[in-house]
C-alpha cells in the first residue's frame, strides 16, 4: 500500500521489538506502539492476551482498554534546559536589533537571530507535548481530487451567489461527514464546535465554528470571512479540529493532537498531478487525519476519511441542506 496511492492508510510500528519482561518460558514482545499504550496506561503486560508467535497486539491492547475504561496516567513534559546567563556588556556587543538581520559574515551572507517565543506559543507548545504523551496517535492519509470543487468555486458549472473558496467547500465537506459518520468513541451532533486555522492573504488565521454540523457552506464561508483570531489555547480545547494549508503551497502536514482533542484533519495544498499514460493534469489535495488510536478504530478512522474525499470529489452534495443526504437545497 503506497503513501500516496489513491488511499492510503498509515499505521505506524507494524515491526515488533523483542521486549525484556522476563525470561524466555515468560518473556512477551511487542512493538513501540504498544509499549507506548502499556506505558501511558500502566497496563501489566501479563494481563494482555497475546497473538501469533507470542506478540502482543495492538489492537488487543485497544480493546483491553476500552472494555477496561483506562485512563492515561499524568505524564509531564521535561521542561528544556535554560540557558546559563550572559553579561550585559556580551549581549551588548552581539545581538541585533529584534525583527531586523544582523551583520554580514565573511561570505556576504546575512545572520539572522532568532525572535523570543511568545508566551501563548510557548503553552501552546507545551499543549503539544502532553498530548503526544498521553494521547495514543495513529494517522490516516487520503490524496482527493479538487478538479470538481475548482470548478464549483470559479462558477464555471453552478453560478453561486456568493463566492466560495476551496477551503469552505472542504470544510463543509469535513463537518458533514462528521455529522453521519458513526464513530464508537466519538459524539458529534449539531452543537458540535470545530476549530478551524487556515491562509488567509498570505496569514494564518483562526475560528471556532459553533454548532458545526449545522452549519451550510454559505455559512461557513461567511464566518471565515468575518473570523477574528482565537487564542491557541482556546483552539486546542475544542475536541475537533480542521487546518487548511491552501494558499501556503505547502502540500502536507501531520497535526498533534492537544489533550483535549479527539481528531484533527489536514488539508495539503492543491498540487498538479499528471498521469503518466495519458499526460492529463489534474489537481489534488492530500488530506491527513490524525486521531485518538484509544477512542477511534482503524475501520472507523478509514471509513471517515474516505467519506470526506467522496464529498470532495462529489461536491454538489456539499451544497444540499444540514447533511449531504439531504434532497433540500440551500
Amino acid at each position: 500500500m503506497t503513501r500516496r496511492g489513491t488511499f492510503q492508510f498509515i499505521c505506524f510500528a507494524r515491526g515488533y521489538a523483542a521486549s525484556a519482561h522476563g525470561h524466555s518460558s515468560k518473556s512477551r514482545s511487542f512493538g513501540p506502539a504498544v509499549r507506548n499504550l502499556v506505558e501511558q496506561y500502566r497496563i501489566p503486560t501479563d494481563q494482555l492476551p497475546t497473538g501469533p508467535r507470542g506478540f502482543i497486539l495492538k489492537g488487543d491492547v485497544l480493546k483491553f482498554i476500552r472494555d477496561q475504561q483506562l485512563k492515561p496516567a499524568t505524564l509531564s513534559a521535561p521542561l528544556p534546559p535554560s540557558q546559563p546567563a550572559q553579561s550585559s556588556t556580551k549581549q551588548k556587543s552581539t545581538a541585533a536589533p529584534i525583527g531586523k538581520p544582523g551583520p554580514k559574515n565573511s561570505r556576504g551572507q546575512v545572520k539572522y537571530f532568532d525572535l523570543p517565543v511568545s508566551a501563548e506559543a510557548k503553552n501552546a507548545a507545551l499543549r503539544s507535548l502532553e498530548g503526544k504523551a498521553e494521547i495514543p496517535h495513529a494517522y490516516a492519509y487520503a490524496n482527493c481530487t479538487v478538479d470538481a470543487a475548482l470548478d464549483l468555486v470559479s462558477g464555471k458549472k453552478i453560478r453561486m451567489p456568493e463566492r466560495l473558496t476551496l477551503t469552505d467547500v472542504i470544510i463543509r465537506a469535513v463537518t458533514a461527514t462528521a455529522q453521519r459518520t458513526e464513530i464508537s468513541g466519538v459524539k458529534t451532533d449539531n452543537n458540535s464546535d470545530v476549530a478551524v486555522q487556515f491562509y488567509n492573504e498570505g496569514l494564518l488565521s483562526s475560528c471556532i465554528l459553533r454548532k458545526a454540523n449545522s452549519l451550510g457552506i454559505k455559512d461557513i464561508a461567511k464566518k471565515l470571512k468575518e473570523t477574528q483570531n482565537v487564542e491557541l489555547a482556546e483552539l486546542a480545547r475544542v475536541p475537533f479540529r480542521v487546518v487548511s494549508l491552501i494558499g501556503s503551497k505547502l502540500d502536507q502536514i501531520t497535526e498533534i493532537l492537544s489533550p483535549d482533542q479527539r481528531w484533527v484533519v489536514s488539508i495539503g495544498d492543491a498540487m498538479v498531478r499528471v498521469d503518466a499514460q495519458s499526460k492529463a493534469s489534474s489537481k489534488i489535495v492530500t488530506l491527513a487525519l490524525s486521531y485518538d488510536a484509544a477512542l477511534i478504530s482503524d475501520e472507523e478512522a478509514v471509513r471517515f476519511l474516505n467519506d470526506i474525499k467522496s464529498s470532495v470529489e462529489r461536491p454538489i452534495f456539499i451544497l444540499v441542506g444540514r447533511s449531504t443526504d439531504s434532497t433540500s437545497t440551500e
